[in-house]
């Protein structure tokens, strides 16, 4: 939350080469680890070795910026970027419709 630092949504994108050893084992221990800061993942393979990822983080901007370092510096991972965009994560209950309330997280973009 947000007296815990300046939060953010995130992209992270990188090239890794599928043979490194034990690096697709790796990545997901490392997005198992940090769940909390995962919205969603898209893989495309390139070629027969290499894949793209591109991962949309939200959470505490030191945290993110930690974990995609993390990611970025794993061996086999080539080419990595993250883009850091300053947000504020609101969680809310409310109902949509004539839905029940339920509480999910809203990301508002300063």
């Amino acid at each position: 939350d947000a007296a815990h630092g300046a939060q953010c949504v995130a992209g992270l994108v990188y090239v890794y080469d599928q043979g490194t050893r034990e690096l697709p084992k790796r990545l997901a221990h490392a997005y198992q680890n940090q769940h909390d800061l995962s919205v969603a993942t898209m893989r495309v393979a390139l070629d027969h070795e290499t894949c793209m990822e591109v991962a949309v983080l939200k959470g505490v901007t030191a945290e993110v910026e930690r974990f995609a370092e993390r990611v970025i510096a794993e061996r086999g991972v080539r080419h990595g970027r993250v883009v850091v965009i300053p947000a504020e994560i609101e969680t809310e209950r409310h109902a949509h419709g004539d839905r029940r309330a339920h509480t999910h997280q809203h990301i508002k973009v300063r």
